[in-house]
């Protein structure tokens, strides 16, 4: 088992001009009982009522505020998590999108073009496609690395608001994720590749979901972080950070 460099751990301030966003995709769907957004089996409606997502603990609200803006709430456990705001341009071919994370107390917004033609009488419905160059962070976040004993630590987010991303022992076994949640609902693993990266995986129900590969540079002077959230077109996006 690698013995990781002590230069990995502290805390790294994002680079947000180097950070790169793939190519996303995401399907709004009619079906029998409702509008579902990509995979998520739980349909939605436009009550401001919180229903649950695919993600264990995790709600969702929506609510329409006019012909062609969306308003939606993320919850976890009940807590307000993030909202975001869509608004669609009166040609029905463009959608921009504000996320604001309470987590983090960050800001983004991105730009998504619909793909194809739209059939459904709600603008919302279809497949909207993202370019990464579009989406731009508004606030410089922190990734802080920390070892506790045998136990790696990752957070993310901005000074003061950072949320932990990943918590294990290095050993590239299973841990309960978030802690105290049954293992084989959700679960943890981080696993060393040499002494300057490592990969750790967040699991649903045994299948990886969200993949982090953190990289140390040569000199100890910039950290890269790629999550991918895993996918039949799994694209990672990219982070580069400086030590603070």
């Amino acid at each position: 088992m690698a013995t990781l460099n002590p230069a990995i751990f502290g805390i790294w301030k994002e680079r947000a001009l180097q950070s790169q966003e793939p190519e996303r995709r995401v399907t709004f769907e009619r079906k029998e009982d409702g509008i579902h957004q990509g995979t998520d089996p739980n349909s939605l409606a436009f009550d401001g009522i919180d229903r649950p997502t695919r993600v264990p603990h995790n709600t969702r609200s929506w609510t329409k505020t006019g012909d062609r803006t969306y308003f939606s709430i993320g919850k976890r456990g009940g807590n307000t998590t993030m909202t975001v705001t869509r608004v669609i341009s009166d040609d029905g071919n463009t959608m921009m999108l504000t996320n604001v994370s309470l987590e983090f107390g960050s800001r983004t917004t991105s730009v998504w073009k619909r793909a194809g033609v739209a059939t459904d009488p709600e603008p919302l419905v279809g497949t909207w496609s993202m370019d990464g160059q579009s989406m731009k962070k508004e606030t410089a976040a922190r990734l802080v690395i920390e070892r506790h004993e045998e136990v790696i630590a990752v957070s993310y987010g901005v000074p003061g608001r950072a949320r932990a991303e990943l918590v294990a022992k290095a050993d590239g076994a299973d841990y309960p994720w978030p802690p105290g949640t049954p293992l084989g609902l959700s679960a943890v693993c981080i696993q060393p590749v040499d002494d300057r990266s490592f990969v750790g995986t967040l699991k649903l129900g045994g299948q990886p979901f969200t993949i982090y590969q953190i990289v140390l540079s040569p000199d100890g002077r910039t950290l890269r972080r790629a999550v991918t959230l895993v996918s039949k077109t799994s694209t990672a996006s990219l982070s580069m950070f400086e030590r603070e």
